[in-house]
């Protein structure tokens, strides 16, 4: 049976490490891939090559979405504590955390990987 691509997913090439691979993700998942690229100064190729050094047995694609579900949980909660401690959220630019979010979520995407497959 052949395979259909929605209108709505977009398959993009991009470099992990030095091997080249196409993805194929939501147009979403890729708009919200570029947000953290950009929130991180970091190329897509880097990012993605991050991501693939931490995911052990899920697609590269899911392993994306997961990251960014995680990456963009831990902002809100950041979002959140900032609220909470009376700083006045996005109105001023606020320190961010150390370790940064993304490193955050590249690691708790390893812990998640790791305890799905010990079920």
């Amino acid at each position: 049976m052949p395979q259909t691509q929605s209108l709505d997913r977009l398959r993009k090439n991009v470099f992990i490490g030095k091997h080249r691979t196409s993805i194929n993700l939501e147009t979403q998942v890729w708009d919200a891939l570029e947000d953290v690229c950009g929130r991180e100064e970091m190329n897509l190729d880097s990012v993605c090559t991050a991501i693939n050094d931490r995911r052990l047995s899920s697609s590269m694609s899911s392993s994306i979405r997961m990251f960014l579900l995680i990456y963009f949980r831990c902002l809100a909660d950041f979002l959140k504590q900032n609220r909470s401690s009376g700083s006045p959220g996005f109105q001023q630019q606020t320190q961010m955390p150390f370790p940064s979010i993304f490193n955050v979520a590249l690691d708790r995407l390893a812990a998640e990987q790791v305890n799905h497959l010990r079920k």
